[in-house]
């Protein structure tokens, strides 16, 4: 009896120091990918600035557009680490990304915002926009070559916060 205690004792020890080193194995991981993660963004702001910073004066309104880039880049970062930004922080950043494709689409993209003044006080889910704003200019405006005019809606109900975005 004292034998299979004994061997029963050794396996589960056996098994409890595999599954503490496969933890730390896991942590270290954890911690190499956080390190990855925060070097990354760095990297590619850094690259964005020297980009910038190496353009002629003559060409400011490409400095602008890399500058806009970056700007969206962080909100971007930012705000995944945050499940909920306020409206005003998530129309910005909308904006920002639009004054972007309106470089690339020039007179073709018209955009309009009809937003309740009192939305802005309201919190919404980080990024819920911009893929919707990004839909309508890829389906809309891309393999179009007529002008099409995106609108964003944001009413207040008695119950809700109603976002409406419309392409033609």
């Amino acid at each position: 009896f004292s034998i299979i205690h004994a061997y029963k004792y050794y396996t589960r020890l056996q098994a409890e120091r595999e599954a503490s080193h496969q933890l730390r194995e896991l942590a270290f991981m954890s911690d190499i990918n956080a390190l990855k993660a925060q070097m990354q963004p760095h990297f590619l702001f850094n690259t964005l600035n020297a980009i910038n910073a190496s353009l002629p004066p003559e060409q400011e309104q490409t400095r602008m557009l890399i500058a806009q880039l970056a700007d969206t880049f962080r909100y971007a970062l930012r705000s995944s680490l945050e499940p909920w930004v306020p409206l005003q922080d998530e129309i910005d950043f909308v904006q920002s990304y639009l004054q972007i494709e309106q470089h690339r689409f020039a007179d073709r993209l018209s955009v309009h915002f009809e937003i309740d003044e009192q939305a802005y006080r309201y919190k919404v889910p980080s990024l819920l926009l911009q893929p919707l704003v990004e839909n309508a200019v890829r389906h809309g405006a891309a393999p179009c070559t007529d002008a099409v005019h995106i609108t964003i809606k944001v009413q207040l109900d008695a119950t809700a916060l109603i976002i409406t975005i419309t392409d033609t």
